[in-house]
This record gives C-alpha cells, structure tokens and sequence, in this order.
C-alpha cells in the first residue's frame, strides 16, 4: 500500500511521548495563533472604538442643539405674550432701566450660567476616554514594531509546533516477503 499514514508505536514509552507531543503541538500552535488573531484584530477593535465614542459626542452634541433651539423657541414664544419676560431680556441685555430700577449686589461663590451657555457646555463636554484592558492593548499593538515582533513570534511558535511537535508521516515499512 503506497501513500502517507501515521505510524504509532504500541509501548508505554511511545505513548507518553506522543500524549507529551500533542500537548506541545495544541500549546505552541494555540497561544501562536491566538497571538496572531490579537494583532491581527485588536488594533481594528482600537479603531472601531474610537468611532464609537466619537459618534457618541457627535450624537450628545446633536441633543444639545435640539435642546438648545427648543428653549429658544419657547424662550421667542414666551416673550411676545410676557411683558416681564421682555422686560428682563431688555435689562439683561440691552442696558434697559425702568423707572424706579434698584439693583442688589448679591455674592455668589459660583455663579449660575444663563440656560443657553449650560446646555452648550452638557453637550460639548468631553467624554470619558474608551478604556479596558483590550482597548490598551490595541493602543500597544498599533505600533508598527511591535505588531511586526509580535506576528513574527506568533508565526515561529506556530512553526515550532507544526514541525517538532506536529503529526509525524512515514512511509509505510516495506512488507517483508513480497
């Protein structure tokens, strides 16, 4: 019979051996490739996730400018039916004084912001930076060297287990008498 097959031998010895060779082959070829698959995917993971947290601010900064042209809307209507509300925009910002005006000084340790300027600054306040341990591994692998080391570790123990610990093919022993 011609071809390939796995010769096995039958001693206590020889299966040890082989019991031993198949845990080296799944150790150096399994850690090899998961190696491979994290520099492969991990710095795409990276990048993925900075477009997520940036289309969150974008999206946080999109709810502000609603919430922002709602309150001036309701600030337009309110002020054609509001004769005081007119009268404080005026004060406020146009250096109006009625008759009989009396301003207090008041002290304020932290002074409130008027509603626009508050909303402006909910929706453009920076969010926290991605994090975790796969997002800070990512960040170390998307330096050219050291993805380049790594796949070439990655690539060495996959080689090292398929050649000296991979399935060993023989030619079958020529058959005696024949």
């Amino acid at each position: 019979m011609s071809g390939l097959y796995c010769q096995q031998e039958h001693s206590p010895h020889a299966a040890r051996a082989g019991a031993t060779g198949r845990v080296a082959f799944a150790a150096f070829t399994g850690v090899g490739l998961a190696t491979l698959a994290a520099v492969v995917l991990l710095p795409e993971y990276a990048a993925l996730t900075r477009l997520r947290a940036r289309r969150d601010a974008l999206a946080r900064r999109l709810e502000g400018e609603r919430r922002l042209l709602a309150y001036n809307d309701r600030l337009i209507r309110a002020q054609r039916t509001d004769p005081v509300l007119a009268a404080r925009l005026m004060i406020r910002h146009g250096r109006y004084r009625p008759v009989h005006y009396r301003a207090w000084r008041v002290s304020v340790a932290d002074p409130p912001q008027p509603v626009p300027e508050s909303i402006w600054q909910e929706a453009s306040a920076a969010a926290s930076p991605p994090h975790g341990l796969a997002y800070r591994a990512a960040l170390w692998l998307e330096e050219t060297r050291t993805r380049t080391s790594l796949m070439i570790l990655a690539l060495g123990a996959v080689a090292v287990g398929v050649l000296l610990f991979g399935p060993s093919f023989r030619r079958p022993p020529e058959e005696a008498g024949g």
